[in-house]
């Protein structure tokens, strides 16, 4: 594997207190993960087998063997060779690989099958950032930015409170700790008439999608807190590539900003995604020396176990899209197998709860996946809370609500109930319905080190 990101093992070295990376020598049996499968029949089959691969713990990060390929094939003539329909399935560990690393790895694919296994082209390593990360960390042209960075983030959570802070009902830090791959997913899509009053409020506000949906997400918390905490901080991802070079780079480079927000109870709706509006230009503002490489080191407050994310796709339909993704060789024919949403919930998620926003700007679609650990709620638990988001997202959107935008009593954050009428005695009941806790037996870059962590 030319890509040595895709073949470096990554270790705590406990003596020295710090992540270790080492580029594994090329191997023919100890690289990569390999199965072939065929006599596939039926699409429920094919589902069947991509869920497995998602669930499948096969990488071992210590000894580089990051990568597993599994071929499958609808029938069981010529094993050696595949034919129309057949399926590569590739799992990369997200500590090497990341969604914009699809684009170069299809190309490198491409180059390797059309020359017969030899790669020509001469591209940046993931190594090269690394060094070129930690270099500018010890510029001292650069430490007055970098200075000017540790001071807004110390800033943006001084006097946090983990103990005190998490909005999730009834959960203490002690249990966050408790974190396993095994979760709950509710997903749901906006009807046609509420994606487009979300693009009109955008429009009309000049505000994002995310930053729209993030404020959502706040309430939502807020809500699910009792109003016990108007003290909010979520964990996003944001990718750095910021330079030319990196765009052809397969490796991981997105990082995880926190974003703190309080909640005004009399504020209005519209002057609260203002708000929202104005702390992420400020957070991008210092995305270059994010959190995570500014802070005192020992901070109480690591993203690595941050306990509830936000995640934001903008239009997922590139993934769908042939003249980007569709792959020409000389004899064949490689695009992705994206045909099914499915995907998207069946991932396993990086932290305890967390929501995901998929808006597709040339659909018109916008797809919600809530998720959560298993250790912390159960599916009925979940199924009432994704229940009241839907309600949260129907008051702020439906047309009364547009058409009275102005009218800051109807939309004070505060004149808006969590809980349809129909749900309040069953949520008596169901909402507070938990899971046992059990608990757990059992030189990098930023990036990596949440993934070495969750890992």
């Amino acid at each position: 594997m030319k890509y040595e990101v895709l073949r470096t093992g990554i270790r705590f070295d406990q003596q020295r207190g710090e992540l270790i990376q080492e580029v594994r020598p090329i191997s023919n049996d100890t690289n990569y993960s390999f199965q072939l499968t065929c006599g596939v029949q039926s699409q429920q089959e094919i589902h069947a087998l991509l869920s497995q691969e998602i669930v499948k713990n096969f990488s071992q990060i210590a000894d580089g063997l990051l990568v597993r390929c599994h071929l499958i094939k609808m029938n069981f003539d010529d094993a050696e060779y595949l034919q129309a329909d057949d399926l590569i399935v590739f799992a990369i560990h997200p500590i090497a690989f990341d969604l914009n690393s699809m684009g170069p790895f299809f190309d490198a694919f491409t180059r390797v099958y059309d020359l017969n296994g030899l790669d020509i082209v001469d591209t940046p390593q993931y190594s090269d950032f690394t060094l070129y990360e930690h270099a500018r960390l010890n510029d001292s042209t650069l430490q007055f930015s970098i200075k000017q960075a540790r001071i807004f983030w110390s800033a943006l959570m001084d006097g946090y409170d983990w103990n005190r802070n998490i909005p999730l009902p009834e959960i203490s830090r002690n249990e966050i700790k408790s974190y396993s791959n095994y979760h709950h997913t509710i997903r749901f899509t906006l009807s046609q008439e509420l994606v487009n009053a979300q693009m009109k409020f955008t429009s009309s506000n000049n505000v994002s999608m995310f930053e729209l949906n993030l404020a959502y997400y706040f309430i939502f918390l807020y809500k699910l807190a009792h109003g016990n905490t108007c003290d909010l901080c979520v964990a996003c991802a944001i990718d750095r590539r910021v330079l030319a070079e990196m765009k052809s780079m397969i490796g991981t480079f997105a990082d995880l900003l926190p974003y703190r927000i309080m909640i005004k109870t009399t504020e209005s709706f519209t002057d609260f995604v203002l708000r929202v509006h104005g702390l992420c230009a400020k957070v991008l503002e210092h995305v270059e020396w994010p959190y995570q490489q500014v802070v005192t080191s020992g901070s109480d407050l690591s993203l690595t176990d941050f306990p509830i994310r936000f995640e934001y796709i903008s239009s997922p339909s590139f993934l769908k899209r042939k003249e980007t993704t569709q792959r020409k060789m000389k004899d064949a024919t490689l695009e992705p197998y994206t045909t099914e949403k499915w995907l998207v919930g069946n991932v396993a998620p990086s932290s305890d709860f967390s929501l995901v926003v998929a808006h597709d700007s040339d659909e018109k679609t916008t797809d919600y996946t809530l998720q959560c650990s298993a250790k912390l709620y159960d599916y009925d638990t979940l199924i009432a809370m994704s229940r009241q988001f839907k309600h949260i997202l129907l008051q702020f959107l439906s047309a009364n609500s547009v058409n009275t935008i102005l009218q800051r009593d109807i939309q004070m954050i505060d004149n808006h109930a969590l809980l349809l009428p129909h749900d309040i005695e069953e949520l008596k009941i169901t909402c507070l319905n938990r899971i046992p806790v059990v608990v757990n037996t059992g030189k990098y870059t930023i990036a990596q080190t949440h993934w070495f962590f969750r890992g």
